[in-house]
């Protein structure tokens, strides 16, 4: 079941053809890597766990695209393929994953623990929601330093429920924080593409918090949303939620 999308969300969404090739060399990029990551694992090459995002590439490289130079980011443990859309080396991904000491934690943090401030990401968090307050504490930063950067913070469906999520909500919303929470609906481990989700983008309203949802598996769509969603943060210096329907196509 699909949400209802409001239109004036999804205006201008057209792509140059620039656009579109680099779009879809993005997400071949993400998909081939992760299908890699994912054989490599069934051969016990990658010790711990290997968390894959195959399903999610338009949700990424949309997100991305929207993003501004100064914007800052984070995530939970699925963050190959934020990784890749930041352009991060890959062979430095695959190599944390072989546990390598030319890897991005120097083969220590594995498929779940990388970042790259060069390029700033700042992880890859596990278990599930610990980054979440984080992301208040890279936005009040970045404020402080009079920066206008947005901290994008992306979360599955299953971690916007729990309790350390709507405790950042409402800080977020006390300290009028700029960060846009980019919730992966319907993309929890397990969960049925004919279920019925819960409608995320309204999470946020208790604590006074905007939302908006699209639709996650179409890039040009994400990018038109993540673009309005981002400016709407940028300018209120507010948080904002955005709900992206997405699946994802392997697990753990």
């Amino acid at each position: 079941m699909r949400e209802h999308f409001c239109g004036d969300v999804h205006a201008g969404i057209a792509f140059t053809p620039e656009d579109e090739i680099a779009a879809y060399r993005t997400m071949l990029t993400i998909r081939r890597f992760e299908e890699k990551a994912g054989q490599l694992y069934a051969l016990g090459s990658v010790a711990g766990p290997c968390l894959l995002a195959i399903g999610r590439e338009a949700a990424i490289v949309g997100m991305e695209m929207a993003a501004g130079a100064s914007d800052l980011f984070i995530t939970g443990p699925r963050c190959h393929g934020h990784l890749l859309a930041r352009g991060t080396e890959p062979r430095r991904i695959m190599a944390e994953l072989l546990g390598l000491e030319s890897g991005l934690a120097g083969g220590e943090g594995g498929s779940v623990r990388m970042l790259d401030r060069e390029r700033r990401f700042y992880g890859g968090h596990p278990p599930g929601g610990c980054h979440v307050p984080l992301a208040a504490g890279l936005a009040l930063a970045a404020r402080y330093r009079g920066s206008d950067a947005v901290t994008l913070c992306s979360i599955g469906d299953a971690v916007a429920t729990t309790g350390q999520t709507h405790e950042t909500l409402r800080l977020a919303r006390d300290l009028s924080l700029p960060v846009l929470f980019i919730i992966d609906n319907h993309a929890a481990f397990g969960a049925s593409p004919g279920e019925p989700v819960p409608s995320l983008k309204t999470i946020g309203e208790q604590f006074g918090i905007p939302g908006e949802s699209t639709d996650g598996i179409d890039v040009r769509r994400v990018r038109a949303a993540g673009r309005k969603a981002i400016a709407t943060v940028r300018t209120s210096r507010a948080p904002m939620i955005l709900a992206l329907m997405t699946y994802r196509y392997r697990g753990h």
